[in-house]
């Protein structure tokens, strides 16, 4: 059931949730860049400890958006989004980090399989667990080594329960800094990830560590076309409704590696 009228709209917007992250350091220019460890409002989050198979996140996770849980009866959308940075970032979306995992070797170049990865919280585009509108990335969470750029792959099982599918490959700069994020492409005519099943690299990156993390996009991405120019949208563009125990934060487009301090905001509605 949709926001029947615009007094509805109106009458159930929440508080507003602010947004804060100092400068930053991005692997290049048009590369993806996660703020979860970068100082600021919310605080720097902790690099996942699950292990290889992963854990569901939720609302609460350390370095995510404090998002509001569902009134019975209500369901609870995306109202406002709204993002400006100082310099070098391109745009920024908001996203609801699903699940997370570590353990997996940035030396080793066999197959690293996972073997009973946990399952998503119910909260893809359908409020399920199958994974629909769900993305998958690499997210560096200690820089890496000096080893030439290297590529990684990935098998999943996607939305419609289709095991052992191969993403397109992602390359891992040289020395990516902790934050880069790498979101790999799904094979043609998938739209979403249930659960990945193996992953592997080309060759050693020497040194670091990096996790792997399944997120949704909550919304359109936002455009930051000059530096403290904000961009933004409104209700007609959230993408839904949106499930409890969700954990958003904003992912980041950079247009060059020394990305100055951005600030932002949410807003949820109830109705």
């Amino acid at each position: 059931m949709g926001v029947g009228t615009v007094d509805a709209l109106l009458n159930g917007r929440l508080p507003v949730l602010n947004w804060y992250k100092a400068s930053f350091t991005a692997a290049a220019a048009g590369s993806w860049f996660s703020p979860m460890y970068v100082n600021g409002l919310p605080g720097p989050g902790t690099a996942p400890s699950a292990g290889v198979n992963g854990t569901a996140v939720s609302n609460g996770r350390s370095g995510t958006l404090a998002a509001p849980t569902a009134v019975a009866g209500r369901e609870c959308y995306l109202n406002a989004v709204d993002m400006s940075g100082v310099a070098n970032v391109a745009q920024a979306v908001l996203i609801d980090r699903m699940w997370e995992n570590s353990g997996l070797s940035v030396t080793s170049t066999a197959l690293q399989s996972i073997p009973a990865p946990v399952a998503l919280p119910a909260r893809d585009a359908n409020k399920s667990t199958l994974g629909v509108g769900v993305e998958i990335g690499i997210e560096i969470t200690a820089t890496l080594g000096s080893a030439a750029p290297i590529l990684a792959f990935l098998t999943y099982t996607d939305s419609d329960g289709t095991p052992l599918v191969s993403a397109w490959a992602v390359q891992i700069p040289t020395a990516a800094p902790i934050g880069t994020f790498l979101p790999f492409g799904l094979a043609a005519g998938d739209y979403g990830i249930r659960v990945p099943t193996a992953f592997q690299l080309a060759s050693s990156l020497v040194s670091g560590s990096l996790s792997l993390v399944m997120y949704r996009r909550l919304g359109r991405a936002i455009p930051l076309t000059a530096p403290s120019v904000p961009g933004g949208y409104g209700p007609a563009d959230g993408g839904g409704p949106v499930a409890d125990g969700c954990a958003p934060q904003f992912l980041y487009l950079a247009s060059g590696t020394a990305g100055g301090i951005t600030s932002g905001s949410a807003q949820f509605v109830q109705a």
